[in-house]
């Protein structure tokens, strides 16, 4: 019982933010190896565009985040050094779940269980560090925001060091743009 009480903190939103009185632990990382954004169990609601358009958008917002560092700057959210953005074990992901259907019929974020078993899949060329990844959990056309878990784990051991669950609001033209726009939010309001 006592682990399980553990294991809903750790996973709880507020299992990121450090209690008064303590020091965060993500403070204390000297630098970061940013993945991009996971979307193989993201959840799709209320949108009309097709599988196959979403796998390309994922696709092309990964690409965004080494094309435009500056409007996508994890180092200024997270204020700390990124050595590394490597997009490929989260493209990799984002390819290999293209048979996947991804509309749902109900506004549904999968388990946290499969957030954990994604980070110990991915094939990492660093051995050792904090790496950190954007998971994909529900695209909610009909409320216009992506919700997403910001993964910070320990590169060597892929134990999980802090989850937090973030909501950004969609917009722009386009399907890349309308939900590179949630990430975009996100960052822009990290620790707000």
């Amino acid at each position: 019982m006592l682990s399980l009480t553990a294991a809903l903190l750790l996973f709880s939103p507020v299992a990121a933010q450090p209690q008064r009185g303590q020091t965060n632990p993500i403070e204390q990382i000297e630098q970061l190896c940013i993945y991009g954004v996971d979307y193989s169990i993201v959840n799709v609601y209320a949108a009309e565009e097709s599988d196959d358009d979403f796998f390309e958008a994922f696709r092309r917002i990964n690409l965004l985040l080494i094309s435009e560092p500056e409007k996508y700057n994890f180092e200024r959210a997270f204020r700390t050094p990124v050595g590394t953005l490597d997009i490929g074990p989260t493209q990799q992901n984002n390819e290999n779940c293209r048979d996947r259907y991804l509309h749902v019929t109900t506004r549904v974020f999968p388990a946290q269980e499969e957030v954990m078993s994604l980070v110990r899949t991915y094939r990492l060329p660093q051995q050792e560090g904090v790496g950190v990844v954007l998971v994909g959990l529900l695209l909610d056309k009909s409320r216009e925001e992506g919700t997403y878990d910001v993964v910070f784990f320990d590169i060597a051991t892929r134990d999980i060091l802090s989850v937090r669950t973030v909501t950004g609001k969609a917009g722009g033209f386009g399907l890349r743009n309308y939900w590179a726009r949630t990430l975009f939010n996100i960052l822009r309001s990290w620790r707000r």
